[in-house]
């Protein structure tokens, strides 16, 4: 997680905990890299072309971030058949730099985690089987490859 978003956390919300996060090593990011790439039918290959090959993939318009509020992400996701995730990774970049996190938490202050203009990430379980892909314009995009 970017420290700016820590800090204006803390400075919006004395005394509160940001959400519990795991930022993935390295090597986990490299092992969830491959996994993905796996499930698209990639090689191991180019980081940047895993992004694009994802973004490529014909995605289910969820609509757009809401102005005011917090988008449902449970229930954005639950609406598939996917499973019910607990835990959830947020690719920040070129899956190379993650972080897991409490899907409920991600939802809870996602106005804390994303920001509009700045982020476009993707959110996903362990499976790989889903995308929750959210641009820069607020655009969410599920991605079922």
């Amino acid at each position: 997680m970017d420290t700016s978003k820590l800090e204006n956390f803390r400075r919006s919300y004395p005394g509160q905990p940001f959400p519990e996060f795991a930022a993935l090593t390295a090597a986990e990011c490299e092992t969830l890299r491959k996994k993905v790439a796996a499930t698209l039918g990639l090689s191991d290959g180019d980081p940047l072309e895993l992004v694009r090959h994802l973004h490529a993939q014909t995605g289910n318009h969820l609509g757009e971030v809401p102005r005011d509020g917090q988008p449902d992400l449970r229930a954005l996701v639950e609406g598939v058949p996917i499973g019910r995730p607990h835990r959830v990774f947020v690719n920040w970049y070129r899956f190379d730099d993650i972080d897991s996190l409490d899907l409920d938490a991600l939802s809870r202050h996602f106005d804390d985690i994303w920001y509009p203009s700045v982020d476009d990430i993707e959110v996903f379980d362990d499976s790989c089987r889903w995308f929750l892909s959210v641009s820069h314009d607020g655009r969410m995009t599920l991605i079922q490859p």
